[in-house]
């Protein structure tokens, strides 16, 4: 574009010209921005990347190289690196839902089934991905009450917890995710589908 400016054009009127161009080259660069944003890492802490790729319609692709392993989550969910753990969470007027997967140095060989002691499954199985040997545990969120001067773990009422853990040559890796609320039972496809989508990547 080519703008003939004449002598008799005023000092303001230039600047308005100006001011013009600079919003158009201004809108240009957000419009190409946003384009690209849903290809683009919108997250990154250390080794882990949050994106969303194009091809997921939507969901956030949550990957760690440090342990090894990647694993989705839907559109709107929250999610949060922490320290080594990764923490993602939704909620409504009734329901709360969060997931959270914990990575672990396991030099001493610690058995499986120790690690999720703390958790006080109802239901426990062994599992088997992409050659990985694991443990899918079942049970219901805790929460601490004070009684008789000691503090006790226990289930919530309306609550689901669905946890899959896997030992990977020295490092652990549990994921889990739990729903509480009266409309908690809502949410289970949804788990089981971000638990069962977990992965390992080099």
């Amino acid at each position: 574009w080519c703008i003939i400016i004449s002598k008799e054009m005023s000092k303001k009127a230039l600047i308005t010209v100006v001011i013009i161009g600079l919003m158009v080259i201004i809108t240009g660069a957000l419009l190409l921005s946003n384009r690209d944003e849903a290809s683009a890492p919108i997250e990154t802490e250390d080794l882990v990347t949050i994106s969303r790729p194009p091809e997921l319609g939507g969901w956030q692709l949550i990957e760690d190289t440090k342990f090894h392993y990647a694993f989705e989550i839907p559109p709107n969910w929250e999610a949060q690196v922490i320290g080594d753990d990764i923490e993602a969470r939704f909620r409504t007027d009734t329901f709360r839902a969060v997931v959270s997967v914990n990575g672990f140095a396991n030099p001493e060989n610690i058995g499986l089934r120790e690690w999720i002691e703390s958790s006080r499954p109802s239901e426990v199985r062994e599992i088997t991905k992409e050659g990985i040997k694991g443990l899918r545990y079942v049970g219901q969120e805790l929460v601490e009450s004070y009684e008789d001067g000691d503090i006790q773990l226990k289930a919530v009422k309306e609550s689901y917890l669905l946890g899959n853990i896997f030992q990977v040559q020295d490092q652990i890796v549990d994921i889990q995710c739990s729903v509480s609320g009266p409309n908690y039972k809502t949410m289970i496809p949804t788990c089981e589908k971000i638990i069962g989508g977990l992965r390992f990547i080099q």
